[in-house]
């Protein structure tokens, strides 16, 4: 998915952020000689404030534990350095042992405030971990789904 449109300008006050029509997909998954990385059914990223943040945030998925969707919120912030205003975003998932389970966000992002929802309901209960990159920045949280 890639968004497109008109936005603000680094200088401009209230920059503007366009989000990419949801899509919905099935369930699939691919094997290679790392094991599966399953592609999840995502049903869009949403901005959830028109604040522009002054730095990178992951925040707490909630509810947590859950079953079986849960929702995680991130920031991107505004930098003077930013080409056009934009930022690549990549949120992945992990299980227990570190293997890749499925990426939630690979997008263009403009600053501002984000959220995103991952149905977990064909993925059994544990322990998975999420991480949230986008140039130099890197967090990482953990979250319990418990069916």
């Amino acid at each position: 998915m890639s968004s497109t449109g008109t936005g603000g300008t680094l200088g401009s006050p209230t920059p503007t952020v366009t989000t990419p029509t949801p899509t919905i997909t099935s369930p699939s998954s691919s094997t290679g000689t790392g094991g599966t990385v399953t592609t999840i059914c995502l049903v869009g990223i949403q901005p959830i404030s028109n604040e522009i943040p002054s730095s990178y945030e992951l925040y707490q998925n909630y509810p947590n534990p859950f079953n079986p969707t849960t929702k995680i919120k991130f920031d991107i912030a505004m930098f003077p350095l930013y080409e056009r205003g934009v930022r690549g975003v990549l949120i992945k998932l992990y299980d227990i042992l570190g293997c890749e389970i499925a990426v939630l966000v690979n997008e263009q992002l403009k600053p501002g405030k984000y959220e995103v929802d991952w149905d977990a309901s064909n993925y059994p209960s544990g322990v998975y971990y999420y991480k949230l990159s986008s140039g130099d920045f890197t967090e990482t949280r953990k979250m319990i789904l418990v069916k």
